[in-house]
């Protein structure tokens, strides 16, 4: 219970100073985006926690809290318009992403995987059935983002791969 007090603690800091620079017209920044920020923060920081510790409630809410963030990240920064349309696959395909981050802790529960399948499988078919999906257009939207991100997926990737290395030394 400590660590998500410093992990609030460091938050809250977050804030403020974002408040206070925005306040004194050093940064322009929605407040939906710093949401997202503090979002993408706490939810990887209790996913990062529970990983291991057999806290399943943590680790799907820590999930579910991360890919809000960075869904909010997604519509602040590209030209995505939010509707109704987007609203629904959402809703099913974070969930679905958080009992597979549940599947991915507990392997041997084959129920978690097949719910995750299952509601990532209704949430693309929302898309693909009341959305216009454009395979072409998501394959080139993915390319771009990784061409534009490549240096924090990379940086991501290492700091994942040192944390491993750690754990399995001790």
């Amino acid at each position: 219970m400590r660590i998500y007090q410093s992990i609030l603690t460091y938050l809250l800091i977050f804030f403020a100073l974002t408040i206070l620079l925005r306040f004194l017209g050093i940064i322009n920044i929605a407040s939906s985006e710093v949401i997202g920020y503090g979002l993408i923060f706490f939810g990887g920081a209790s996913v990062y926690i529970s990983l291991g510790r057999n806290q399943k409630i943590t680790l799907f809410l820590g999930t579910t809290i991360f890919l809000v963030g960075i869904l909010l990240y997604v519509i602040n920064n590209f030209l995505i318009f939010w509707d109704s349309y987007l609203l629904i696959p959402s809703l099913l395909i974070i969930p679905s992403l958080g009992f597979f981050v549940l599947f991915v802790e507990d392997y041997r529960n084959k129920r978690l995987l097949l719910i995750s399948l299952l509601l990532f499988l209704f949430g693309l078919s929302t898309v693909v059935l009341y959305g216009q999906f454009n395979l072409n257009l998501f394959l080139s939207s993915i390319i771009s983002v990784a061409s534009n991100y490549w240096r924090v997926i990379f940086i991501l990737a290492i700091i994942f791969i040192i944390v491993l290395w750690e754990e399995r030394k001790t």
